[in-house]
């Protein structure tokens, strides 16, 4: 077990670290509703230091969009193959090609 500290900087790098793995195809999702409403509703703030903050809208949670974020940051890095899962249990492709636009969108606002 690795322990994380939620920092903003360790935020965003766990965030990123999902967005470019969905980008490249190296990680699918269950298709869970709370799970896939956080990672639609979730996004980048740019703060006026010029940082990105990422998070859930005002009134929203992003638990399951961290705890995934967590996760692979934690498997990537361990360089582990995950056990593979249905493709009837697997999100759609077109999903988590919107993920990474909207993320990579945000990069671009620095």
């Amino acid at each position: 077990m690795q322990p994380f500290t939620t920092t903003n900087a360790s935020k965003a790098q766990a965030v990123e670290t999902l967005a470019l793995a969905f980008e490249r195809g190296d990680i699918r999702i269950l298709n869970d509703a709370v799970l896939v409403g956080e990672l639609v509703a979730y996004q980048a703030e740019r703060l006026p230091s010029g940082l990105l903050r990422y998070g859930a809208p005002s009134g929203q949670n992003d638990d399951t969009v961290m705890a995934l974020a967590m996760a692979w940051s934690a498997v990537s890095m361990q360089h582990r193959l995950i056990y593979p899962i249905p493709d009837a249990r697997i999100m759609v492709q077109e999903f988590t090609r919107s993920l990474a636009v909207r993320l990579w969108i945000g990069h671009r606002m620095e």
